[in-house]
Formats: structure tokens, sequence, C-alpha cells
């Protein structure tokens, strides 16, 4: 499955866990989600193409999982608040160097493997993150899944719910709303 551009521009997200059924994300598909704060990118996902998360302003953190082959330009260029990039990819992806363009690498911390960490050391565009680390592998978590959501009618309003610690709902549907 491909997340094509339809998060564009959403000013609403603040953190994106993008499913483990995702092998692609496609150019432009969170540019611009000027709320956006942390990204994890799971071992799914082969392909981070073009100003994926281009322009995302407040983005600090962003995991990747460790079967990324290609990261695209512009990928997560324009995110100048970017501090933590963990790269869990022991072959290094295919990185185009402006792939962080502007997002002011050359103060934040990459954190990867240990056994590959001299090959991202060495390497445009990786090399220009101010600190490097070594991940232990006790380190590599699995991100934890979410709860099955609940979603039940009453008085006029669907309401969600959800076991799953510091789920937030953003939007609200109502009965009015049917026709959407």
């Amino acid at each position: 499955m491909t997340i094509l551009s339809g998060f564009s521009g959403c000013t609403g997200l603040t953190s994106i866990t993008i499913p483990s059924s995702v092998t692609s994300i496609n150019g432009s598909a969170f540019q611009n989600c000027t709320g956006l704060t942390s990204v994890t990118i799971p071992n799914s996902v082969k392909w981070i193409i073009e100003n994926a998360f281009a322009g995302c302003s407040k983005l600090k953190s962003v995991i990747i999982g460790n079967n990324v082959n290609s990261i695209s330009s512009f990928a997560f260029a324009y995110c100048p608040e970017l501090t933590d990039v963990y790269c869990y990819a022991e072959n290094l992806p295919s990185t185009d160097a402006n792939a962080f363009n502007d997002s002011y690498i050359e103060y934040a911390t990459l954190h990867v493997p240990a056994a590959s960490l001299n090959n991202y050391k060495n390497t445009e565009p990786w090399k220009n993150f101010q600190n490097k680390v070594a991940l232990n592998s006790g380190d590599i978590t699995e991100t934890p899944k979410c709860a099955m959501p609940e979603i039940s009618y009453e008085n006029g309003r669907v309401k969600f719910t959800c076991e799953t610690e510091g789920v937030e709902y953003i939007s609200d549907v109502v009965l009015a709303d049917t026709h959407k």
C-alpha cells in the first residue's frame, strides 16, 4: 500500500505512526503538515518519495524503520525544528543529498545501528548531522499497537472511544454530517 498526498497541508496532525501495511510514502503525502511534531515509519516502508514530509515546520522527531531503501529529494526538507532522526536501517538507504535541505541537521542527532555507524558518518547527507549516536540492539523496539477503537451512536452523535493511552480525537461527527 502507498500513502498518497491526501494529508498534504493538514495542520491538525501532531503525530503520525504509519501503519505496517504501507510500503511507500508518496511524494508530498504529508507536505506542509505544520502541526506535525513526530513521525514513526515502520519496517514495511521501503521508499520515502520526494517532499513526503517537506515543510513540516514543527517536526522534531522521525523514526525510520529498518527496511527503507530510498529517501528521495526534499523528503524531510524545510523542517527547521528537527532534533532527532532514528534510522534503524543497517544498509544505508539511497538518500538524495538534499533530502534534509534547510532542516538544520547540523544541529540534530542521528541515531543509527552500531554496526553501520561509520557508514553513516561517511555518507551524504547523513554525515552532516552534528551528532551521530550508535543504537544498541536493545534500543530497537516495536511500535506499540493501538487498541481497536469502538464506534457507537447515541443521542444523534457518533462516539469514538479507544483504550490506547494518549489517544486524542480531533474531529466530531454529528448527524448533520451524514451526507459527507
